[in-house]
């Protein structure tokens, strides 16, 4: 297992992020895993917004 430390173009914007893989996996994986983890991210911080202001 190894920590790489990614940095992708997501919906127009930078961002960094850390994926944890086997020792094995292509550039081309790893950089969809990045972006994977990030879309994920996004996802959930844009529902947890939503969920606070119908709280309100």
């Amino acid at each position: 297992m190894r920590k790489i430390t990614v940095k992708v173009t997501f919906e127009g914007k930078n961002y960094q992020t850390n994926i944890i893989t086997n020792e094995d996996i292509t550039d081309d994986e790893t950089i969809r895993l990045a972006r994977e983890q990030i879309r994920k991210q996004l996802t959930f911080i844009k529902n947890s917004q939503q969920n606070l202001t119908n709280s309100i």
